[in-house]
């Protein structure tokens, strides 16, 4: 490092260095914040194109492929969802495996702040939960921007983009890109804005890399009805505890914090949880569903739909 820094002058080794430091400590200023969404989700996009490709290649020699994207089908037509033909309905089942690994990436960025690790002081786990929660902003950034291209060069942008998808998206999307910056500003150490990230990532890594496993498991064996069972009750678990128990209760202590700090911030961040909450009962209600028709049908697919040729 030092041979690389020896033709620069001795300011200039001070400005890199101190400017590296405030994007690794996730400076809560407005031009990092920026630099560091515009980063994130560069390599955000990278990872989804390469995890989708890399899945493909996986999916594609699996017995239980059709079973997987047949039961992808119905999770997302039971929310309004319809993507039209075969192949784009398997680019968005395959689209779990990506999306579950990003979100328990970003949940693991604030397990340090929210629980404590030996050797990481508090700045430090305060900068990673920053970057935590701007990982999540990043993915949504990088989708809206993916939609906007799709619309205006992509012939099948309407099977791309059904409307029942872009809702869902809308409501999504509108909390963490209206509410992480500002949150990582004025509340950026925080413990209970980290915990609140790490639980709605930590879900919703877990809830879809679960599912995705789930429909790939043979339900005319025991002991994969068993698993099924299991994953079903794990799924309902983390879904009713971070994001219906904790989630009002976490969110009253923060909003009593904002509201004696920053009203501003208060009056955006209720908007958001706002939003966010029409996603959670979404989410509960499908989880609900598929506990229900595991534990007393046994399954949730009837026979034909989970046949493979």
């Amino acid at each position: 490092m030092a041979q690389l820094l020896n033709f620069t002058s001795g300011g200039e080794v001070m400005e890199r260095t101190s400017t590296f430091n405030d994007f690794f400590m996730a400076k809560r200023s407005f031009d990092v914040q920026f630099y560091l969404l515009f980063s994130q989700a560069i390599l955000v996009k990278l990872m989804f194109v390469v995890f989708a490709k890399g899945a493909r290649a996986i999916v594609d020699k699996k017995a239980w492929k059709k079973q997987f994207i047949a039961l992808n089908k119905r999770t997302w037509t039971a929310m309004g969802v319809d993507f039209g033909d075969d192949e784009t309905w398997y680019q968005a089942a395959l689209f779990n495996f990506p999306l579950s690994f990003h979100h328990l990436v970003g949940g693991l960025l604030c397990v340090p702040s929210v629980f404590g690790v030996p050797g990481i002081s508090k700045e430090v786990a305060f900068a990673l939960a920053r970057h935590g929660a701007l990982f999540e902003t990043a993915w949504e950034f990088q989708d809206i921007v993916t939609r906007f291209y799709q619309f205006i060069f992509k012939e099948n942008w309407r099977k791309l983009n059904p409307p029942g998808l872009l809702k869902i998206l809308a409501i999504h999307h509108a909390c963490g890109m209206c509410a992480v910056i500002p949150m990582n500003l004025y509340f950026g150490n925080s413990v209970l804005y980290h915990e609140s990230i790490f639980l709605l990532q930590g879900a919703a890594g877990i809830s879809i890399g679960s599912q995705s496993y789930a429909y790939t498991l043979d339900l005319k064996k025991d002991s994969d009805v068993f698993k099924y069972k299991i994953l079903s009750l794990i799924v309902l678990a983390v879904i009713l505890y971070t994001r219906v128990f904790r989630f009002f209760s976490l969110g009253l202590e923060l909003a009593t914090l904002m509201y004696g700090s920053n009203f501003a911030i208060f009056a955006l961040a209720m908007a958001a949880s706002s939003l966010m909450s029409i996603f959670n009962v979404l989410l509960l209600l499908d989880a609900l569903k598929k506990f229900r028709k595991a534990i007393y049908i046994g399954f949730v697919p009837e026979p034909k739909c989970i046949k493979v040729n």
